[in-house]
């Protein structure tokens, strides 16, 4: 038998029985609790809802990375802290918009932290630390805007819209995850310009990057709507890389499937579009 012959058959015979072995070793280290059921870099944040429902909407359950884990060196901080500033201000919203007195004294009281743009500049990206007090500011505009939009809708009042516009709008000033949050509202309600979808799907996919699973999939619907499907397929693979449940894991590989379709069906050339001179048989 020649030499070639030799190694092509330890290659057919080497390659499964290494793997295997592989996998056996991998199965025991684990069994011992020697290795980690996921790999590191996995974010450990979830999202079960970030549909607008009710007053102001559903609310989130975000789990904050630990250090080592954030797949960014800011990531664990950002993280962090808009969760507390989400769970700090979330249920005082809610109560001032259904007319509780001392909530809306105390949303007044947030509010007043930033009288001017001047009192709270913008912090230079998503990652850069900021205040508790100026996180509340902007995590207390994103609530009440979506609050008076959604009347908006509800009821058709112009003077409520335009007050949630207000509000979101003044958030979006702040690139902070609260901030891309109210570019997604202002952008489904046609209220954005092309090239500020540029900078919320930039301020989407900081955030997605920084821990927060929802934020990779609203990055890659708006990528989708303007027909940018390599970023769309980008956002669609950083969701995959949270630890998901089966059947949210196969809907998001359902989406990109799709995707690859639509941009294969446009790489392709019909019939009619061959010139006449070739022929096909």
């Amino acid at each position: 038998m020649s030499t070639s012959k030799k190694w092509v058959l330890w290659g057919f015979v080497g390659v499964p029985v290494g793997a295997v072995a592989l996998l056996f070793t991998v199965g025991v280290l684990r069994d011992f609790g020697l290795l980690p059921e996921r790999l590191p870099w996995h974010a450990s944040a979830a999202e079960k809802s970030s549909s607008v429902s009710g007053a102001v909407g559903s609310k989130p359950v975000i789990a904050a990375l630990g250090d080592k884990e954030a797949p960014t060196p800011m990531g664990a901080h950002v993280a962090q802290h808009w969760t507390d500033s989400w769970l700090r201000n979330y249920d005082i919203v809610l109560q001032a918009v259904r007319g509780d007195k001392a909530a809306e004294a105390r949303v007044h009281e947030v509010l007043a932290y930033c009288r001017t743009e001047a009192d709270c500049p913008a912090p230079e990206n998503s990652f850069t630390p900021i205040s508790n007090e100026l996180a509340d500011v902007v995590t207390a505009r994103y609530l009440l805007g979506v609050y008076f939009v959604q009347q908006a809708r509800d009821t058709g009042e112009v003077e409520a819209g335009n007050l949630g516009y207000n509000y979101l709008a003044s958030a979006t000033n702040y690139k902070h995850p609260a901030g891309a949050f109210a570019y997604a509202e202002l952008y489904d309600e046609g209220k954005i310009a092309e090239r500020d979808t540029n900078v919320a799907f930039t301020f989407y996919r900081e955030a997605a990057l920084s821990g927060y699973f929802p934020a990779a999939l609203r990055a890659a619907g708006i990528a989708e709507s303007v027909k940018s499907w390599k970023y769309a397929l980008e956002s669609l693979h950083l969701a995959q890389r949270y630890p998901l449940a089966d059947a949210d894991r196969a809907k998001i590989q359902e989406e990109i499937t799709r995707i690859e379709h639509v941009v294969l069906k446009d790489s392709l050339v019909t019939a009619e579009e061959l010139p006449r001179t070739i022929r096909l048989f």
